[in-house]
């Protein structure tokens, strides 16, 4: 449901500019915040998107330390030279992405991150050298 401003807590509004404008509820005293719609939708997709890097990252350091992780299923393909392996990261929405490496002597090479519901690599997907 949407609430329509009074003239007076238009104006008052609009004396904020582009800052967000502070109002108190009487009944709890917890203070809000009032941004325009397009304000407040960019900053959830930072936040969302912040909260999937960090995932990522995480997902990143488990590979490093060698946490859980399984050979992904394109692995042992005879289009790719190296042993492929994958670790499962949530991103919000169960284990909605995985993250593709090889490790190489004492290298861990992420080569991709791809969602769950994608088609699995094909030569396209990795430079030239990652194939015989």
């Amino acid at each position: 449901m949407t609430q329509q401003l009074t003239p007076e807590q238009s104006a008052a509004l609009h004396s904020y500019g582009t800052k967000p404008m502070p109002v108190v509820d009487p009944a709890t005293n917890h203070v809000y915040l009032v941004v325009d719609q397009a304000t407040h939708h960019q900053a959830m997709n930072a936040l969302r998107e912040r909260d999937d890097e960090m995932s990522i990252r995480r997902g990143i350091e488990d590979v490093e330390s060698a946490s859980w992780c399984a050979h992904s299923r394109e692995n042992g393909r005879p289009r790719f030279k190296v042993e492929l392996w994958d670790k499962l990261v949530n991103l919000g929405r169960g284990n909605s992405h995985r993250i593709l490496f090889t490790i190489q002597s004492e290298t861990i090479f992420v080569l991709t991150v791809r969602s769950t519901g994608q088609d699995d690599l094909t030569p396209h997907d990795l430079p030239a050298n990652f194939f015989t």
